[in-house]
């Protein structure tokens, strides 16, 4: 008998079950498993959901999970499994236009995964108050300040970071020079005196010439070193360019509250019917002068296809990934008739692959339940990222990734569309640790 995708509608009057015949390309997992033990699994976020389902292995049918707050909702599954969780979060673009980024994350897991999923949308706001840091710079060039950074290419130039309360060091450098000021607490909105000086309180950097063993032929080789505090988030920028011409901070002025990286990638440019495409392999650890420069890429994605079924629904199949904790496919763009953007994430675990066997994923939105607002007009145009990655410690430790990503050209007019724009205030929380 063949079993059909559902999502449970709970109206007042009770529960009436929707289903939908799935098209003969959806890579469909059905697990003939009626033995396999039920397990609860947690979804929960920082800030609510507008919708959560899943979809079990032994009866693939599309299912609301059960809501205990608007940030935990229970589910109960025997076996790999699929979940959708949805995130409205409003956002100013500045000049009093107000849009709604619309969040979908799809995780594919199993039991063993663990059984608390914390869903990568509807992050909380940090709650720290935040302060403005006023300051100025005598020579062109980067001043960055925890999770925030400004350049400007001219001389004596004013910046103003804002920033979470805490304690920074602060890291400006031009093109050979870099100063760093320490301790600098914020409390407040503050301004720093006197002006940077970079060449008279800062030590020049030192050249360092990357190289790739196992580059490609006819592959570019680029660079990105960056600087931040072990406590922080992000990196900033300080050098992106060629490998072979590379900068880098001297050991001597950095202490074990620095972290400096390296980032070396291979690029790969290439087109399709419709499409241009960016293939990338690159690796990215901590960097000391004196360290090895060899930088020797991960394995590549082979024989990436995109696809499109009968319901209008996006999937990506494969011939064989690299030995990588964290698979993503991540797509941008927006909605029929609504300017706000879109935002598509879905991962896969190693486990979940290995249990299902299967080299093809779906962008599934041919849910009951799921609002027209939050599904892509893929003729619109979109971009759209098949990822694989493996990240041990975070952002302070060592970061592998092979990606392919697609920008595809519109097939219908554009006329009264907006590109598909992250929120300002920051990188978008969830997705991959990309290398550069």
């Amino acid at each position: 008998m063949r079993i059909l995708p559902c999502v449970l509608i709970l109206p007042l009057s009770g529960a009436i079950p929707a289903c939908v015949e799935p098209p003969t390309s959806e890579p469909t997992e059905v697990f003939d498993n009626a033995a396999a033990v039920a397990s609860t699994i947690h979804i929960t976020s920082g800030l609510p959901m507008a919708f959560v389902a899943f979809r079990d292995n032994i009866n693939p049918l599309w299912q609301l999970a059960t809501q205990q707050t608007p940030t935990d909702f229970v589910a109960s599954v025997t076996g790999p499994y699929w979940v959708t969780a949805v995130c409205e979060i409003p956002f100013d673009t500045g000049g009093g236009t107000t849009l709604i980024e619309r969040d979908v994350w799809q995780a594919a897991r199993t039991p063993g995964d663990g059984l608390n999923l914390t869903s990568e949308v509807c992050f909380a706001p940090d709650p720290t108050p935040f302060h403005n840091v006023f300051g100025a710079m005598v020579q062109g060039g980067n001043v960055i300040l925890g999770n925030n950074s400004e350049n400007f290419p001219f001389s004596n130039w004013g910046f103003d970071l804002f920033v979470p309360e805490a304690t920074y060091n602060l890291y400006a450098d031009t093109a050979d020079h870099i100063a760093i000021r320490r301790g600098i607490a914020v409390t407040a909105d503050t301004t720093l005196t006197p002006p940077i000086d970079v060449n008279a309180e800062g030590v020049p950097l030192v050249n360092v010439a990357f190289t790739i063993p196992n580059a490609a032929p006819n592959s570019i080789h680029e660079a990105a070193v960056r600087i931040e505090q072990a406590s922080a988030t992000f990196p900033g920028p300080m050098y992106l360019g060629p490998a072979a011409t590379a900068k880098a901070i001297p050991s001597a002025v950095l202490t074990a509250g620095d972290n400096q990286t390296a980032s070396v990638r291979e690029i790969l440019n290439s087109t399709g019917d419709g499409y241009t495409r960016v293939t990338e392999r690159s690796l990215r650890k901590p960097f000391h002068v004196g360290d090895p420069t060899a930088f020797t890429e991960p394995g590549p994605i082979v024989g990436t296809q995109w696809s499109m079924n009968g319901l209008g629904e996006l999937a990506v199949g494969w011939n064989a990934l690299p030995p990588d904790l964290l698979y993503i496919t991540d797509i941008e763009g927006n909605a029929t008739g609504h300017p706000d953007p879109i935002f598509y994430f879905a991962d896969l675990s190693p486990a979940f692959l290995s249990a299902t066997g299967v080299q093809k994923s779906l962008v599934d939105t041919n849910i009951p339940g799921f609002h027209p607002e939050w599904k892509i007009d893929y003729t619109l145009g979109y971009t759209r990222d098949l990822i694989a990655q493996t990240a041990l410690d975070g952002e302070l430790g060592v970061i592998r990734t092979t990606s392919v990503t697609d920008t595809v050209a519109p097939t219908a007019p554009v006329i009264g569309r907006r590109s598909a724009p992250s929120r300002p205030a920051a990188p978008r929380p969830h997705g991959p640790a990309k290398a550069l």
